[in-house]
């Protein structure tokens, strides 16, 4: 099994872009319940924008997020990803501790023209924290 990477999305900005849906079992219908916790788990797409590069993804998350809205900056708390391999697809799966509004958390966030002067490089949207 593939180790979880720890994602850093310091200077990025987080968006919602679809609101919280339910994992199901494919074969019941039945809600997806995490392991660790016990609660069911639930899907939100983000979009991450950092500098001029923007991306969008699912993040899972045990327990429904509340009060969340479409266009609404978060904050993600203990994001990781973890590459996944089946058959001929392959890609990497997210999941977070929690996602909370970042206004609710008391969190700042950074917008392009903060970040102009700072920019640094980066493969992608989010790096891997070491």
């Amino acid at each position: 099994m593939a180790m979880a990477m720890r994602v850093d999305l310091s200077g990025a900005l987080v968006l919602c872009v679809v609101l919280p849906k339910a994992r199901l079992v494919e074969e019941t219908g039945a809600p997806r319940i995490d392991r660790e916790t016990g609660k069911p788990i639930f899907r939100v797409k983000i979009c991450l924008i950092h500098g001029d590069n923007a991306e969008t993804l699912w993040v899972s998350v045990p327990g429904e997020p509340a009060g969340l809205m479409l266009g609404q900056p978060l904050k993600l708390t203990g994001l990781r990803g973890q590459a996944w391999e089946q058959g001929n697809r392959s890609g990497t799966a997210y999941r977070a501790d929690s996602i909370t509004s970042a206004s609710d958390a008391g969190a700042s966030v950074k917008t392009s023209s903060d970040a102009g002067a700072s920019n640094k490089a980066m493969s992608g949207p989010a790096k891997a924290a070491s």
